[in-house]
């Protein structure tokens, strides 16, 4: 099931993504979190959770100059460049 979320994912070139966006769930409001990531065959490995070595790769299943949508183990992203 979609469901819509606004999180900001910003790449920096040390190998941090920069997550930006609000829980809903939680009703903490918005947070930011680094967490660390690497490109390789093709995936976007991310961190699951910060501070820990646990990672998930991400893999491209459709991309054009706007949008991307990547497949997590357990989820699908239909992210936006902004």
């Amino acid at each position: 099931e979609k469901k819509k979320l606004q999180v900001t994912w910003e790449f920096q070139k040390d190998g941090t993504l920069i997550t930006t966006g609000e829980d809903a769930r939680s009703g903490i409001g918005e947070m930011t979190i680094p967490i660390k990531y690497s490109v390789a065959d093709g995936m976007i490995k991310k961190q699951i959770t910060p501070g820990r070595e646990k990672y998930e790769d991400c893999a491209v299943v459709e991309m054009d100059e706007k949008d991307m949508v990547l497949k997590c183990k357990f989820l699908y992203l239909f992210m936006t460049r902004k």
